[in-house]
């Protein structure tokens, strides 16, 4: 759904425009990219405490040595 549900909404947006002001692929494109980019943005956001959790865990055990 993180990776899904950005790309959907910001195509279906897209096309939605483009089909008011007759420019079809301009904000199509210009909403891939956007949705594409709030992708990214998410996915960061959900794996990086992960990263941080596994560092945090490397780093004691290097202590702990």
């Amino acid at each position: 759904m993180m990776i899904a549900l950005p790309m959907v909404l910001t195509v279906a947006l897209g096309v939605w425009i483009d089909k008011k002001m007759n420019t079809f692929p301009i904000f199509l494109v210009v909403m891939i990219l956007l949705g594409m980019g709030l992708t990214i943005v998410n996915v960061y956001k959900f794996i990086i405490p992960f990263l941080e959790k596994r560092s945090d865990r490397e780093d004691n055990k290097n202590i702990n040595k």
